[in-house]
């Protein structure tokens, strides 16, 4: 009998090279009768402040750094070095997801794989088939990815967001360092290996997560 393959897995991104490219225009505050900045407005100091902190959500303007997984052979990760770029990161990334029979994450159905996904269509580079689906224009994810989010909401719709952290709270395991998550660029360019670290233990985290909430399944 074939063993199941499950990937856990977990994505960590920085803003991308060429980001400066989707920089919107910002607009100074209003004046007052008074001729004075309308302090409700924001400074464009702050509107630029906000637009770089959202930079490496989005795969328009961010890209993947690194990421943690699991396989049967334990908790590695893969990440952008000296010759290594982004785009042979997801081409050896997108071969572990074609021979997953399950991919679990949390959020993985809102950010990872959609974000996997969008700068894998930068690049050129085909999405396996099997874990997706196309229906009269409509896309959707198959059985074969699990959100460990899902399994904690039960069903419920709308989905609430409970986060990793919180979820480790309840289950009473070790927390990752959110002063990392926070600012994950930072370190990432400040302590390679501390950002690798934490990559790994981010996706240890969601493979118990997930143990705990399918106990009883």
């Amino acid at each position: 009998m074939k063993d199941v393959n499950r990937l856990f897995l977990d994505i960590e991104t920085i803003p991308a090279d060429n980001c400066n490219l989707f920089k919107p225009v910002f607009t100074e505050p209003r004046l007052t009768k008074k001729n004075e900045p309308d302090k409700r407005d924001k400074t464009v100091e702050e509107q630029e402040s906000e637009w770089r902190n959202k930079l490496a959500l989005s795969p328009l303007t961010g890209q993947i750094a690194c990421y943690g997984y699991i396989k049967s052979d334990g908790a590695k990760a893969g990440y952008q070095e000296h010759d290594v770029g982004e785009k042979d990161l997801l081409g050896l990334l997108v071969e572990y997801i074609k021979e997953a029979d399950f991919i679990i994450g949390h959020f993985v159905k809102d950010f990872d794989l959609p974000f996997i996904f969008n700068r894998c269509r930068k690049y050129g580079i085909e999405f396996p088939h099997k874990h997706y689906s196309k229906y009269k224009g409509k896309f959707s994810w198959k059985d074969s990815v699990i959100c460990t989010n899902e399994l904690w909401n039960c069903g419920k719709y709308p989905i609430g967001k409970v986060s990793l952290n919180n979820l480790a709270k309840f289950f009473g395991l070790q927390q990752k360092d959110e002063s990392v998550s926070e600012n994950f660029a930072g370190v990432w360019f400040a302590d390679r290996e501390r950002a690798v670290q934490h990559a790994i233990k981010d996706v240890i985290l969601t493979k118990q997560v997930y143990e705990r909430l399918t106990k009883d399944a």
